[in-house]
Formats: structure tokens, sequence, C-alpha cells
């Protein structure tokens, strides 16, 4: 139960930038979508499996094989977020070993808004289960773990003012990188702050 834990449940605090209305507007949330996978202990014919799912899942049946060989395993991610046709297919193969679930993922529903500020929740060789690994993600990676929110004052309007304007900047002058600051003097808090070249978080 703790390996499909691991892998399928991301508790994690939303980050929020504001408006000049003073709205709460979610940049950073975790999302359900449905996964295809399997538990490779209750798979009953190796082979027989890869063969039937290989054409519906458009993997290689033989790195299915491998995926699946694994009799001490009970979870292995095979497809993440299916159509629907897709999870029909499989469902009425009725497969032992082979499930479908929901997966919690990190979104940003506004892109590279503010990417470089806010950064990406993911993987890697160190972090084998979702964790924060840039940004303000990795800086309050405990708080947000803790399923805290993070309130910015980054203003949402200004901040995507201030993109637009510095790409323009950018381009007029043919700069490499650039940065657009804007404060609010009599408070000191940051209203913006833009940085280019920037990314998508959520494919990065």
């Amino acid at each position: 139960l703790t390996e499909l834990q691991n892998n399928l449940f991301l508790t994690r605090g939303r980050i929020l930038l504001t408006d000049r209305h003073n709205n709460k507007i979610p940049v950073a949330v975790t999302k359900e979508y449905p996964v295809i996978y399997s538990q490779p202990k209750k798979v009953k014919y190796i082979d027989e499996t890869a063969e039937k799912l290989s054409p519906l899942i458009g993997l290689d049946k033989e790195k299915i094989k491998t995926m699946l060989d694994n009799p001490n395993s009970l979870y292995r991610l095979l497809v993440e977020k299916p159509s629907e046709e897709m999870i029909d297919s499989v469902v009425s193969l009725k497969l032992p070993g082979i499930d479908i679930t929901s997966k919690d993922y990190r979104e940003y529903p506004f892109q590279g808004l503010a990417a470089q500020i806010i950064g990406f929740v993911g993987v890697n060789t160190d972090h084998p289960v979702p964790t924060g690994l840039y940004g303000l993600e990795k800086l309050h990676n405990q708080t947000l773990k803790e399923n805290q929110d993070l309130e910015l004052t980054i203003d949402r309007n200004i901040q995507a003012e201030s993109e637009a304007i510095l790409e323009k900047i950018m381009t007029d002058y043919n700069a490499v990188q650039g940065t657009v600051i804007v404060m609010e003097p009599k408070t000191g808090k940051i209203l913006s702050l833009a940085n280019s070249p920037s990314f998508d978080p959520n494919t990065y």
C-alpha cells in the first residue's frame, strides 16, 4: 500500500497570486488524472499480457515485458493521462494485474506565467517521490508538503503585463535575457518579477 501511496498521492498546498481586488488566484495546484498501471505481482502471463497491451497503449511489447517482470512490485506506471478510449480498451481485456486508477499531478494552469518564481515539482535520481525541484516549489517545499498554501504579493495582471513588455523589449533589442521588477513603494511589496527566457513548468 505504501508503494501505491507514494506513487499516486501528492499532498501539496497551492501557490497563490493576487490581483488589484485582492482575489487569490491559484497558479500551482494538485489535480487528479487517470493512469493505467500494472501490479506485476498479480500478472499471470507476462508474454500474453504484453502482447495484448502493446497495440492499445502504444508501447513496445518487449518494453512492457520488462516493466511487468518484477514479481515483488505492487505498482508500475504504464500510461499517464490516457484517453477515455484507451481506458475502455484496456478495461475490456480484463487482464490480471492491469488496473486503472487516478494519480495526483502538480499542474500550473497559467503555463509560463511567473514560472521562474514558482518553479516546478518533479522527480529525479535523488528524489524518486515528487518534490519541489526549483523556485518557490523548492524553497518552500516543506511548507507546501504540509498542505499549506503559499500566498505571494505578485499581482497576476501586473506580472502578465510585465512579461509581455519584457518580451517586446527583448525582441526589439535582440537581447538574450532580461528582468522586470515592479514594487509598491509604500510597502516594499513585489508586485511583479518577470524573467526571460522563461519556460512552461507543466513540461519543464
